[in-house]
C-alpha cells in the first residue's frame, strides 16, 4: 500500500519524524513497533490493522479473505489478550454457560425411588466385564435400547392364551404354551396392600442377599454383578421340592422400566456366566424369559396388581411333562412375597 503521510494521517497514524522513534500502533488489540517512513512514495508496510479503522490494508471479496479476520476471530483475540481495538484495557468475557441437560422420565422416577427406599445404589462391578449397552448413556437411552425385551415381558401380562387354573393363598394362577417351547410358561397375579408403594416393592424384589428371608426354599442369594440403575447380575440357589430332586440354582440377569401410568416392569432371563462354575451340589436351571410387572391399583393409594410370570427349563434329568406338572407352583412366589409384605 502506497500513502503519503497526509493520507497515514487521514488513517489515524502520525507519519513521523526521520529522527522521531518509532509510533505504537494499535493492530488486532496488539501493539507493535511501526514501521519508519522515509519518503512520501515509499511503500509502508503495516503487519496487522484493527478492522474497525476506516482504512483497511488488507484486501477483501464480497464474501471475505483467509487474510482478513472476520468480527468473530476479532472479537475472541481482544477477549483473550484483555484488549480492545482502541487500545483500553477490557475485562474478558465469560464464556456462556452450557444449556441444561433435560431430566427425563426414567431418570426422575429412578431418583424419586431411591429418595423413598433403602435400595442399594452401590456399584458391584464383579469379574465380568461391564456390558457396554450401559456406558456413557442416560436411563431413558438404555431402556429404549432394551425395550424389546420390556415389551416382551408386556405382551405376557395379557391374559389371552392363558388358561386359568386356580387360586390358592390370594394369588390366581395361570399357564400357557407358547410356539416352539417345550416348557410351559407360568403367571401369578395378587393385589398387596404396601404403605411404602412402588419403591418398597422394588426394595425387596431386588435384594438378592434378603430372598432367604421371605422365601423358604431359597437357601442363598448373591450379587455377582450391579451397575444401578443399569442392570444386575443374581445368583440364587434353592431346596428342592421333592428328596427325589437334585437342588437348583440360576444366575439371572435384571433390568427394570418405569411406565407411564407409575407403573414398573422387571425384566429378568438367565445369563451365561463363565467366570462363576456350576456348583458341584446344584444343578443350573435356566429361566428362559419373564419378570414382574407392578401397576398401582386404580382408585387406591397404597393397594398394587403384581403379576410374575416366565418360563423355566429346569435342566437336569426331570422330563419335561414332570416341569409342566410343577409350572404352576412357580406362580406361588407371589404368595410368599405378599406374606412378606
Amino acid at each position: 500500500l502506497k500513502v503519503a503521510p497526509r493520507e497515514v494521517v487521514r488513517a489515524g497514524i502520525s507519519a513521523p519524524q526521520p529522527s522521531s522513534p518509532p509510533v505504537k500502533v494499535v493492530a488486532m488489540g496488539n501493539v507493535c513497533d511501526a514501521p519508519k517512513i522515509e519518503a512520501d512514495s515509499q511503500e509502508l508496510k503495516v503487519p496487522a490493522v484493527d478492522n474497525t479503522s476506516s482504512v483497511s490494508p488488507t484486501a477483501t471479496t464480497e464474501s471475505g479473505s483467509e487474510n482478513s479476520p472476520s468480527k468473530d476471530e476479532s472479537a475472541e483475540d481482544n477477549a483473550a489478550k484483555g484488549k480492545a481495538t482502541n487500545g483500553q484495557e477490557q475485562k474478558p468475557q465469560a464464556p456462556a454457560a452450557a444449556a441444561p441437560v433435560k431430566e427425563g422420565m426414567q431418570a426422575r422416577k429412578w431418583r424419586e425411588t431411591i429418595a423413598a427406599s433403602n435400595i442399594s445404589i452401590d456399584v458391584v462391578p464383579g469379574n465380568m466385564k461391564r456390558r457396554p449397552s450401559s456406558e456413557n448413556v442416560t436411563l431413558d437411552q438404555y431402556a429404549a435400547k432394551h425395550a424389546g425385551m420390556f415389551q416382551r415381558l408386556l405382551t405376557l401380562e395379557d391374559l389371552k392364551g392363558w388358561t386359568f387354573k386356580r387360586e390358592d393363598q390370594g394369588v390366581q394362577i395361570y399357564v400357557k404354551t407358547e410356539p416352539g417351547q417345550s416348557f410351559h410358561y407360568f403367571k401369578g397375579v395378587t393385589e398387596v396392600e404396601v404403605a411404602g408403594g412402588i419403591p418398597r416393592i422394588l426394595s425387596v424384589l431386588l435384594d438378592t442377599e434378603q430372598r432367604p428371608k421371605w422365601d423358604e426354599l431359597c437357601v442363598k442369594g448373591s450379587t455377582e454383578q450391579y451397575y444401578p440403575p443399569f442392570y444386575k447380575y443374581s445368583h440364587t440357589q434353592f431346596q428342592a421340592p421333592a428328596k427325589i430332586i437334585n437342588p437348583r440354582e440360576l444366575v439371572l440377569m435384571g433390568r427394570f422400566r418405569f411406565e407411564e401410568d407409575g407403573s414398573v416392569v422387571v425384566a429378568m432371563q438367565s445369563l451365561e456366566y463363565p467366570e462363576m462354575p456350576v456348583d458341584p451340589d446344584y444343578v443350573r436351571a435356566e429361566f428362559v424369559e419373564g419378570g414382574y410387572i407392578i401397576r398401582p391399583k386404580q382408585g387406591s393409594t397404597n393397594k398394587y396388581i403384581i403379576s410374575w410370570t416366565g418360563c423355566v427349563d429346569p435342566k437336569g434329568w426331570i422330563p419335561t411333562w414332570l416341569a409342566n406338572l410343577l409350572a404352576p407352583k412357580q406362580a406361588l412366589t407371589l404368595a410368599k412375597v405378599k406374606k412378606f409384605f
